[in-house]
């Protein structure tokens, strides 16, 4: 119920987040092998 009352532009903030999740992850676990850091330093 709480979701709803989210203003479309915090909802659209949410899913590019996911979606950079997702293709992090998937990217990080292609440089796995070179990196021993699971993630990279900023």
């Amino acid at each position: 119920p709480s979701r709803l009352k989210i203003p479309l532009r915090m909802r659209r903030g949410i899913m590019t987040m996911l979606v950079r999740g997702t293709t992090l992850s998937k990217s990080r676990k292609r440089v796995a092998q070179k990196n021993p850091r699971p993630f990279p330093t900023k």
